[in-house]
């Protein structure tokens, strides 16, 4: 086995501080101090992974739901007459038809450690310009075919076949006549038509807070593709939920009190009492979501890192 190729990062150490610090932002709870005390020194990780072009040909088979219009007669006491309805139904038909096309896979072959980020890893993408071969690169070559801890074989037939079948499978289905689709069988061959292991780069913070593990993980490749579990602070989590219990319980029980009490005043103006009722609900509303937006956004105030 040997690595094939390595794709380029595209993501700067400044760039990837920036992201962090932004997405952590966009956390409505996310604790201060997390944002007061990233540290991003010595980050960017490179993940293995094996890419499989397939063919696949085949015979699927459904039951394909296509709607109608149907017509009945009921009686109405009332009239004393029978009125003409309308409902609709589905009729379900046997499709079968012959099958045949490419899919891709890419599986993360990397340290079990990290299986936490694989299918994020396994997202990413890239053209042709991106990709560095590392064949005449023997040193390197080496250093990353350490980091291979499944090979070729293995990845296909316990993840990547499964994988191509699975793309295959909503091909198919989005080819058939018919939306409305059960009773699927697909009967596929696959057949790999090139492949390549191939080392991707990843920024990765990954740190604890308060005893849990926590991360944030940018794709070098693709700086828009972030992916991370936010910790929380507690405290503005229940101070957003007290005040949203009480905001809207008030919102409620004032936009009931003002109503009647302006329709004890003004028997016979019903729009009114109504127009009355919901304009205090929307500015009781607008208060209480008003406070919970200036509790969320107590900690999207940073500095960013220069």
């Amino acid at each position: 086995m040997k690595v094939d190729f390595i794709i380029k990062n595209k993501v700067s150490e400044q760039d990837f501080e920036e992201t962090i610090y932004e997405w952590l932002s966009k956390g409505d709870y996310t604790p201060d101090d997390i944002i007061e005390n990233i540290i991003t020194e010595h980050n960017l990780m490179y993940f293995p992974v094996h890419y499989y072009k397939s063919s696949y040909v085949g015979t699927a088979t459904a039951s394909l739901g296509y709607d109608r219009r149907e017509y009945y007669y009921v009686w109405n006491d009332t009239t004393k007459k029978q009125e003409r309805k309308s409902r609709i139904v589905t009729d379900w038909k046997p499709h079968s038809q012959n099958a045949m096309g490419n899919v891709t896979a890419t599986i993360y072959a990397g340290e079990a450690k990290f299986k936490f980020i694989s299918s994020f890893i396994e997202g990413t993408g890239w053209s042709g310009g991106d990709l560095i071969r590392l064949e005449e690169d023997t040193s390197r070559n080496q250093k990353f075919l350490t980091m291979f801890k499944r090979d070729m074989n293995d990845a296909w037939n316990n993840s990547a076949l499964s994988e191509c079948h699975s793309k295959a499978s909503r091909e198919i289905i989005s080819g058939f006549p018919s939306n409305q689709v059960r009773n699927f069988n697909a009967n596929l061959q696959f057949k790999v038509t090139d492949y390549a292991s191939i080392v991707v780069p990843y920024w990765v913070f990954m740190y604890d807070y308060e005893g849990k593990p926590y991360y944030v993980a940018v794709d070098g490749n693709s700086p828009n593709r972030v992916s991370g579990i936010r910790p929380e602070n507690k405290k503005r989590k229940n101070q957003v939920r007290a005040v949203r219990w009480v905001g809207w319980l008030s919102a409620i029980g004032l936009t009931y009190l003002g109503g009647t009490t302006y329709y004890e005043a003004y028997p016979r103006e019903d729009l009114k009492v109504l127009g009355v009722g919901l304009l205090i609900f929307i500015c009781l509303g607008f208060i209480t979501e008003g406070i919970v937006s200036s509790i969320k956004n107590a900690c999207l105030l940073y500095t960013s890192p220069s």
